[in-house]
């Protein structure tokens, strides 16, 4: 029998290893043996807490306290099991204990900070947050630089930008019980931030903001404020381009930290593969680090120069930018994670422009030009975008129909009824809102046999959807879960669905064309943004505007009507299968229009 360092050493090991069961065992073969053991309690409720199981790692915690009742290291560690259970005022009162017994450490300040936050205590909590500085700046900062990179957090500490973020981790998994507050609180929000000169800045916000149904005005002051915030940060090396474009080829750079397994690199891929070399240098900017992906590789492989900025410091990396002497400098990231939009509001190249990987505004200052098309941006909405717009003819998606395709699965391997009508519904979670959700359930009401085909994206999501089918009269058993497998998987098995069913305030990207590249039909219904309108948009060039619908009911009547009419799907889905020689998927024209729009910025 070993002894107790050795049994500690193999659960350190374990966990080193990647074998977290084997070493809750020794874990739990530790505090057994001795119910005191505080060492082992603290590792086991870490190491479950990392793995999701919320109430084991709280039971584990509240025993270190039985065995340390002084021990802060044991109410920090039990206030933050707390805070991911969203019980914030046993969370707070936690804290609160553990900086009694540890004033000088950070974390527990931060933590009852992060609380009183959550219960829109903000003034408290933002004494807080000072108290963590205050107790350990060095350690702190740290800490923040390392939170912030990942979107988690705001890096400057606003307790309402804090509120927002980690309260739409709730809509993420499809918990939208507090929706319809939360929708309200957002928007008064960043009003009464900008009424009382306190601007919310947060760069995390923005990609939220268009998954929720806001005015196009608000997400325009969101954007800006933003963007003031990064002009405010990057001044000092801020710069203004006086010298004219030498002749020769234009020198184009794209940024991103998505030229890897990312939609961004699946759909762009054809851009740097196509663009004219005799007219064109092509830069590749990559925020980060090589994977081995087909998409990377041949992004990689196709570009004249690949700049590698992950790991670099700000500094570095502009110069890199700035050094490269780039003409065009297109933003191919938005304010998603990973991105550094700092390089934009640094100037770093003389004509800035964002395209294809985010559909909103960027804010005034940071870009000049936004890629678009007639369908996504509106005459009618142009007062939603601070850029200037670059309508493409047809539209701005581009993409590769033909990808890599493994073998047709059957139904049954996918958990899907053979004689279904399945309508698919591969949208991230955080796209998919209570009143998209109420409509596929209506039509599931109204088509016999049929079943929601969905992606399964985080663990709650499974319960709180079936919750929430229940409660609109649908059994829980017709909503299909698949977890996400890999590309050629994926669009092999999407084939087996009927129609495909489009998200409403942020629709589908990929997801939209991948059905449409599978022969499968989508429908959608447009709301106010670009982000509400891209589905419109790849059906309009897909030659199948009549998939487009004015208003919800007649996008329900819809499904409906085809959901009841196998003939009527059957040519539905030739006419989709044709879209693959439509415009949509011209990647070769989007590149020459793309090319066209280049030159007229350079020679302005």
């Amino acid at each position: 029998m070993a002894g107790r360092a050795e049994q500690f050493a193999r659960a350190l090991a374990f966990e080193d290893e990647g074998r977290p069961e084997e070493a809750l065992e020794c874990y739990s073969f530790l505090v057994e043996a001795d119910p005191r053991d505080a060492d082992a309690w603290h590792n086991r409720g870490l190491l479950l807490a990392r793995l999701g199981r919320l109430d084991d790692a709280e039971e584990s915690h509240r025993r270190y306290i039985d065995a340390c009742p002084e021990s802060a290291r044991a109410h920090g560690n039990l206030a933050d099991v707390l805070l991911a259970l969203q019980r914030y005022h046993e969370a707070l009162t936690v804290a609160g204990r553990a900086v009694q017994f540890d004033p000088t450490a950070f974390l527990p300040h931060f933590s009852a900070g992060l609380a009183a936050a959550m219960l829109m205590r903000f003034e408290q909590a933002e004494k807080w947050f000072r108290l963590a500085e205050r107790a350990d700046a060095a350690g702190f900062q740290r800490f923040l630089v390392r939170n912030a990179s990942s979107g988690a957090l705001d890096r400057d500490l606003d307790p309402r930008a804090i509120y927002l973020i980690r309260e739409f981790d709730r809509l993420e998994q499809c918990d939208w019980r507090n929706y319809h507050r939360y929708v309200e609180t957002f928007g008064r929000l960043i009003e009464e931030g900008l009424r009382t000169g306190r601007p919310i800045s947060a760069p995390p916000l923005l990609f939220r903001s268009l998954q929720l149904p806001l005015p196009i005005e608000t997400r325009r002051q969101l954007a800006d404020s933003v963007a003031q915030r990064l002009m405010l940060s990057t001044a000092p090396l801020r710069t203004s381009y006086t010298r004219r474009r030498q002749s020769g080829r234009i020198k184009v750079g794209y940024v991103s930290s998505d030229f890897r397994t990312h939609p961004t690199a699946i759909l762009s891929r054809p851009l740097f593969e196509l663009h004219d070399r005799s007219k064109f240098e092509v830069h590749v900017f990559s925020l980060s680090s090589p994977d081995d992906s087909p998409w990377g590789r041949a992004i990689r492989g196709a570009a004249d120069r690949v700049h590698e900025l992950a790991g670099l410091s700000f500094g570095d990396a502009l110069a890199q930018v700035r050094t490269s002497e780039i003409d065009i400098l297109v933003d191919l990231n938005g304010p998603t994670t990973g991105a550094l939009p700092e390089l934009f509001a640094a100037r770093a190249a003389p004509v800035q422009v964002s395209y294809l990987a985010y559909p909103g505004t960027s804010g005034a200052g940071l870009v000049d030009y936004l890629l678009c098309d007639a369908v996504c941006v509106p005459e009618s909405e142009e007062s939603g975008y601070s850029e200037a717009l670059l309508r493409l003819a047809e539209t701005f998606w581009i993409g590769d129909p033909d990808m890599p395709l493994a073998s047709l699965p059957s139904r049954a391997s996918q958990g899907l009824p053979e004689a279904a009508v399945v309508f698919l519904a591969h949208h991230p979670s955080r796209k998919i809102c209570p009143e998209v959700f109420s409509v596929w359930m209506q039509i599931l009401a109204a088509v016999p046999n049929s079943v929601l085909w969905l992606l399964e994206d985080l663990p709650a999501m499974r319960h709180n959807l079936g919750r929430e089918a229940e409660s609109r009269g649908i059994s829980p058993h017709r909503l299909v879960f698949s977890s996400r497998v890999p590309n050629a998987e994926h669009h092999a098995r999407i084939r087996l669905a009927d129609l495909a069913l489009d998200t409403l305030w942020y629709n589908g990207g990929t997801t939209t064309l991948d059905a449409l590249a599978a022969g499968i039909p989508v429908l959608t219904c447009p709301t106010p943004g670009f982000a509400g309108r891209m589905g419109a948009s790849a059906l309009r060039a897909a030659g199948l505007e009549d998939l487009v619908f004015p208003n919800l009911p007649a996008y329900t009547a819809a499904a409906i009507a085809l959901g009841k009419n196998n003939d009527g799907r059957a040519r539905l889905s030739e006419r989709a299968r044709e879209a693959r020689a439509s415009s949509l998927f011209d990647f070769r024209r989007r590149v020459s229009e793309l090319e066209a729009v280049y030159h007229r910025l350079a020679a302005a």
